[in-house]
């Protein structure tokens, strides 16, 4: 470890609270003892950032890390101190990566366990690779310790975090024994009942599925009623969501055996390094022995026998629209999602005509919503767009 540097070094405190593991110290604490431990070594504190209520291991919302990235880039300090390397990133790759970009600027990093880390040093690269290995490993146990935690609750038909699905409302329990350090009734938990405006939609559609509708007629009928969909009010890519249905949408809503009263826990797992934009694992599919179904986790919004006549007719549906749709496994529609609505900017889509054979075509996404979403109905056939696009592509080379 080298010694204290002269009251000329200047100082930048990170201090960062995490989401997914809730530290016992607020960035407020990490603070108060990042300066104590810089008056001490008499360097000056110049900046001071925080990031409250971020994932561990995400850039994408740390914005307080991110102008400490400018600041080290325009060599305005020469130091960064944090309360533990942990502090700094939970993400073993990742921390690596953020800790060579700020060496790059000649910012030393520092944290009040082990004081100066020089990386150009053996004694440096080893308290870096270990604070940065025990962040991991600790998020890994963490992790393993609150899953089993969810898997509990998902036993007991409590929610297990997150929104209700459409039709659904979340309801807390509370212990009639037991009360919390305020003296309150404990809660026990959430669960899920049927969402009084809601679930009345859910039935709607599955019984107008069931007598023959289709999809994009369900959704039609419920944009044109001005019902809103399951995403109104919230964002999707950053973007507001439109609020309106969709055949996907609707599909999503029939294919949910939480309707039928089921609960199917731990389809899917986040594994690998945390992506260093996102702060997010992949998503990577479970195999089946590992997935967690409770009967009678919420009050069915559908009988067992509506239930099976979807099913069955969702995988007709299905096998009819890839003898349609696909060759070889693969889409055959190069276009789908790369042409935009005049109108509504929405990405156009393929369809097919009815027919024999049928005939492909694309057409606006938010238009097959209904003229209560997008007013464009311009169809414009796969096979004359294609050929023009050829033209075109002739003539430039």
């Amino acid at each position: 470890m080298k010694p204290s540097q002269p009251s000329a070094e200047r100082t930048a405190l990170y201090g960062r609270f995490s989401s997914d593991m809730q530290s016992p110290k607020s960035s407020a604490d990490q603070e108060r003892e990042c300066r104590a431990y810089a008056d001490k070594q008499a360097w000056t504190v110049v900046i001071v950032e925080r990031d409250d209520a971020v994932r561990a291991g995400a850039m994408a919302g740390r914005l307080g890390f991110e102008r400490l990235r400018q600041a080290a880039q325009a060599k305005k300090f020469d130091i960064l101190l944090v309360e533990e390397m942990s502090r700094f990133s939970r993400d073993f790759l990742g921390g690596f990566a953020m800790l060579a970009e700020f060496q790059k600027y000649g910012v030393k990093l520092a944290d009040t366990k082990n004081g100066l880390l020089d990386l150009d040093s053996q004694v440096g690269q080893f308290q870096a690779f270990m604070g940065l290995s025990f962040g991991s490993q600790e998020t890994k146990r963490l992790g393993e310790r609150s899953k089993r935690g969810l898997k509990g609750k998902v036993l007991q038909k409590f929610s297990a975090g997150g929104r209700p699905p459409y039709g659904y409302a979340r309801e807390p329990l509370f212990s009639t024994r037991l009360v919390d350090v305020d003296g309150r009734p404990k809660r026990e938990g959430v669960r899920f009942v049927p969402h009084p405006a809601q679930a009345p939609v859910i039935k709607r559609i599955f019984d107008r599925y069931c007598d023959g509708e289709s999809k994009h007629a369900i959704a039609g009928l419920l944009n044109r009623e001005g019902v809103p969909s399951a995403g109104a009010g919230g964002t999707r890519n950053g973007r507001p969501n439109s609020g309106t249905w969709s055949t996907a949408s609707i599909k999503g809503i029939l294919e949910n055996e939480m309707y039928a009263g089921v609960r199917i826990w731990n389809r899917t797992s986040r594994k690998g390094e945390k992506s260093t934009n996102s702060g997010k694992k992949e998503q990577v599919a479970n195999p089946e022995s590992e997935w967690v179904s409770v009967d009678d986790f919420v009050p069915a919004l559908v009988d067992q026998q509506t239930w099976s006549r979807v099913q069955q007719r969702l995988k007709n549906d299905g096998e009819a629209y890839k003898r349609n749709h696909v060759v070889n496994g693969t889409r055959q529609y190069l276009l789908s999602g790369i042409i935009r609505c005049a109108c509504c900017g929405a990405s156009f889509s393929i369809g097919v005509h009815r027919g024999i054979p049928p005939v492909p075509h694309y057409r606006c996404t938010f238009h097959s919503r209904g003229a209560s979403v997008c007013p464009n109905p311009v169809v414009v056939s796969q096979t004359a767009l294609e050929a023009k696009l050829k033209d075109l592509l002739e003539v430039m080379v």
